[in-house]
């Protein structure tokens, strides 16, 4: 899933569930929370932008395979 560029309330597809993204500042309070990590792309000096998605966001429970 790639996150790059990703806007506010910007929703995405994927196997598991539709996620959908509402970044914010209380958004930690209610135990959603997207880290981003800047990783050095090797051979370059450019950095990599990645995302982990640690809950699912406007979702009950992690979503699992049916």
């Amino acid at each position: 899933m790639d996150l790059d560029g990703c806007t506010r309330n910007q929703t995405f597809h994927n196997p598991l569930s539709i996620i959908h993204l509402n970044l914010g500042s209380a958004d930690a309070a209610h135990g959603r929370d997207l880290v981003m990590t800047l990783s050095l792309i090797p051979g370059t000096r450019k950095k990599r932008k990645s995302f982990t998605l640690i809950y699912v966001i406007n979702h009950p429970e992690p979503p699992f395979l049916m």
